[in-house]
C-alpha cells in the first residue's frame, strides 16, 4: 500500500511548521502502523525507504526547495541510498525521522535519515538525490542561492567520502 494519505498529510504540515535552513534537521514524529509491517510482526525493510521520502518531502518543504523545484519544473531525483537497519520497530511503536543535508557538490546533494526511538537509533540512511533540470542537474549552490542561502557546503564527511569511494 502506497502512504498516500501519509505524503498528502506531511506536505500539508510541513507548510505550517517552523522554516528550516538547509544545515538544520527536520524531525517527524510518527507510528509503525498494521501496514507497515511484515509476517514477522516488524516495520518491513521497504516500508523504511517510503518513509525516507516523507522526512525529505517535510526537509524540502520547510527549506523552500518544493515550492522552487516546483515553480521551475524541476523534478528531485534519488540516485543511491546506503541503509543501515540495526534494530526492528514494532507494531504500534513511536518513534523519529530525523533528515539533514550532510553535504553538497557540483551535482548531488547528500543527506543522511536516522529513525530513532528515544535516543536508539534503529536504522540510518545516507541518500545522494539530485535536482533535475530539462537538460541536466542544476547545481545544488545554485539551488542554495536562489533559496537565499550560502552556496558554501560544509567538509564532507568521512561516512560520505567513504560511500562514494566504494561506489
Amino acid at each position: 500500500m502506497r502512504l498516500y494519505f501519509r505524503l498528502l498529510t506531511t506536505s500539508i504540515q510541513a507548510r505550517y511548521k517552523e522554516l528550516l535552513t538547509p544545515l538544520d534537521e527536520s524531525v517527524m514524529e510518527l507510528r509503525v502502523m498494521p501496514t507497515d509491517i511484515d509476517c514477522h510482526g516488524w516495520m518491513h525493510t521497504s516500508r523504511y525507504l517510503n518513509l525516507m521520502d516523507l522526512g525529505w518531502t517535510d526537509f524540502t518543504t520547510r527549506i523552500g526547495l518544493s515550492n522552487l523545484t516546483r515553480r521551475h519544473r524541476w523534478k528531485k531525483r534519488v540516485i543511491a541510498v546506503n541503509m543501515n537497519y540495526l534494530c526492528p520497530l514494532r507494531l504500534l511503536q513511536r518513534y523519529t525521522l530525523s533528515t539533514r543535508l550532510l553535504y553538497w557538490d557540483n551535482r548531488y546533494l547528500y543527506l543522511e535519515q536516522r529513525f530513532q526511538v528515544g535516543k536508539t537509533t534503529v536504522a540510518i540512511g545516507q541518500i545522494k538525490t539530485m535536482i533535475c533540470g530539462r537538460h541536466d542537474s542544476i547545481a545544488p549552490g545554485y539551488l542554495l542561492e536562489l533559496l537565499g542561502y550560502d552556496p558554501a557546503s560544509p567538509k564532507m564527511p568521512a561516512a560520505i567520502q567513504h560511500w562514494i569511494q566504494v561506489n
